[in-house]
């Protein structure tokens, strides 16, 4: 080993080193809020906050009493709310607007007390996430195991792993069902990605992305079975909450975003950065605009390169642009749910996208996003520069150089690739 080699892997081990020890810290006072009783509910300088998770389980207590009532209702949702925290519950603060089926989702939790719940939920979501995203790498790139193994430390020493685990979200749930689902897509397994993409409507801002891969690579029994099984969701959502819940969704959406405290500002995407420097409502009217267009113009994008999206790499591509897309232009995105960069970070770390000064700007990014995300954190906490917003800028290279890729698949090279390709299968069959 040369003198250079040497220096790479001590400045990698002193990076390594150092997100670790910042990570342990934070995750060491989050796990020893449980021990003091402040875990779900927290009193920070007098003043009770509650994380997401409350809200959450305060809807599968809503859904576990059946649908007798609007679960949207804040009258509804006000005396469970009591029943949970030692404070007066507001509505700018505690209102849930979650789509219907997680309340249903949340129902076995309600059995258990919140924090005992809250602390549950966080392990099994943390351990399937990390197993499917594992196995999502190794469906890759099953021989280099050091790379895999800094690709998944990177995403759990990250900011948005400890915030997703603090806030009680759904994100590492989300990375699993995406993490599979990209997998399904790549190998055509059809159903089970309908089935997959049906979950992700638990986020349905990022569903109608996902969506669109599978329409243009004409993967139709994709689309087809994710309807069926969204119709099975729905039905059973309908059967435990009533038709009312479930109808009243839509309007809740618009009533929420006129009463909640949402901090926009922290969302890193184009709705953060727009209102870093524009009045909340001005950012968000942009933002919706700027989704509209997106979705459209990925539309376009898509059905130009249809013939490419017969690949894996042109799944890839196009997965990777989804996901960029989808984080940085939704109106509603915030830090936690960056963890689905993983995906794509794992193609430009993984599949060797780094051919060009776009693609390997993006590399280099990447391996920066865990350090960055908590300089980020800390920035925005201890200041007023809206920082954790300028995450967006870094997701929005990595959709730009996801767009590079697809853009640059020639059909030629895509033929012989599927060509390849179906060989492989024929092989192994």
């Amino acid at each position: 080993m040369n003198s250079r080699q040497k220096v790479v892997r001590l400045s990698w081990f002193a990076y390594g080193t150092f997100v670790l020890l910042l990570s342990l810290c934070q995750y060491y006072d989050l796990f020893n809020g449980y021990n003091h009783h402040d875990f779900s509910v927290r009193h920070v300088n007098g003043k009770v906050l509650v994380t997401d998770f409350v809200v959450f389980y305060a809807g599968g207590v809503l859904a576990r009493g059946g649908g007798n009532s609007n679960i949207y209702a804040w009258a509804t949702q006000e005396k469970v709310f009591r029943t949970l925290v030692d404070a007066e519950p507001t509505e700018a603060d505690f209102y849930t607007q979650s789509f219907p089926s997680t309340f249903v989702l949340m129902i076995p939790l309600t059995f258990l007390p919140l924090d005992l719940a809250h602390l549950l939920w966080d392990i099994c979501t943390l351990l399937l996430g990390s197993l499917v995203f594992s196995l999502f790498l190794l469906s890759i790139d099953s021989q280099n195991k050091e790379k895999n193994l800094l690709i998944f430390l990177g995403l759990f020493y990250s900011f948005p792993a400890f915030q997703c685990l603090l806030t009680g979200q759904l994100s590492w749930l989300l990375l699993a069902i995406v993490s599979a689902y990209a997998y399904c897509l790549a190998e055509r397994k059809q159903l089970l990605a309908g089935l997959l993409l049906a979950a992700t409507t638990l986020k349905p801002q990022y569903m109608l992305f996902l969506f669109l891969p599978p329409l243009f690579a004409k993967q139709f029994r994709v689309i087809a079975s994710a309807v069926v099984f969204e119709i099975i969701f729905l039905s059973a959502t309908v059967m435990q909450l009533g038709w009312t819940s479930v109808l009243t969704y839509p309007t809740t959406l618009k009533r929420a975003e006129a009463i909640c405290n949402f901090s926009p500002d922290m969302m890193p995407g184009i709705r953060g950065l727009l209102t870093s420097v524009l009045p909340q409502e001005t950012a968000l009217s942009i933002s919706m605009f700027a989704m509209v267009c997106a979705f459209l113009g990925q539309m376009v994008f898509f059905y130009l390169k249809r013939s490419q999206l017969a690949t894996k790499s042109g799944i890839a591509a196009a997965l990777s642009i989804t996901i960029t897309a989808a984080l940085f232009f939704s109106a509603h995105s915030f830090p936690y749910d960056s963890l689905l960069l993983a995906i794509p970070a794992a193609y430009f770390l993984n599949a060797g996208w780094t051919s060009t000064p776009l693609s390997r700007l993006s590399k280099v990014l990447f391996i920066a996003y865990p350090i960055v995300s908590w300089i980020c954190f800390f920035v925005s906490k201890l200041s007023h520069v809206p920082a954790l917003a300028l995450l967006g800028l870094l997701t929005l290279v990595f959709y730009l150089a996801s767009l590079e890729k697809l853009a640059k698949l020639s059909p030629e090279k895509t033929d012989a690739l599927h060509t390849a390709e179906h060989a492989n299968i024929e092989t192994h069959q």
